[in-house]
């Protein structure tokens, strides 16, 4: 998470299929390019039945140099690309949990997602960028906007994403679970 770094990574990872929102970021993509001319790259980890209408989409608005498709990737490449992002984006629009949402976070990566589901519940505002989902126009330029405020905004960015982690280890981790659950369990038997 060099700020001093000319290219920001934005990254997405999940299977690429319509409730992962991956054209509605491709959208969002082609807007930024369009209001701001900067130096980013999205890496798209994943594979799925929308691939090729991604790689259609790549080639139509002519986002080769900026959308780069990884493909299906193991948990070790995955973690690294993780740790090489500055920002993590998935626009889900049925996500009950968001087990990537939670690794970005853990791996210190501000957020940006949709405010529903699961994700409006482990987002907080001080650790990501949460979406309204209202309709199709509006959901991919508040998308747009949120992505161009982190690539801009380096000393946001980077707190967002510390508090992410603190988030991440504070109500997540293993330890946090099984002490929520411990909780329960004396609330219970008490």
């Amino acid at each position: 998470n060099d700020s001093s770094r000319k290219l920001k990574k934005i990254l997405f990872a999940g299977s690429l299929v319509t409730k992962k929102g991956i054209l509605l970021l491709i959208e969002a993509i082609k807007i930024c390019l369009e209001k701001e001319r900067r130096n980013f790259i999205l890496e798209i980890a994943g594979d799925g039945p929308l691939k090729d209408k991604v790689k259609f989409l790549i080639k139509k608005y002519k986002l080769q140099g900026t959308v780069k498709l990884l493909g299906r990737l193991n948990k070790q490449e995955l973690l690294k690309k993780y740790q090489d992002a500055d920002i993590f984006v998935l626009p889900t629009l049925r996500e009950p949990s968001g087990n990537a949402i939670l690794e970005a976070m853990a791996c210190g990566l501000p957020v940006i997602t949709s405010d529903y589901g699961g994700p409006k519940y482990s987002v907080t505002d001080d650790c990501g960028i949460k979406i309204k989902v209202e309709n199709y126009k509006q959901y991919v330029n508040d998308l747009a906007e949120a992505i161009i405020k982190l690539l801009k905004n380096d000393s946001l960015r980077i707190q967002m994403g510390i508090n992410a982690r603190k988030r991440a280890e504070k109500e997540f981790s293993v330890e946090a679970m099984e002490r929520k659950i411990l909780k329960v369990y004396q609330e219970l038997v008490g």
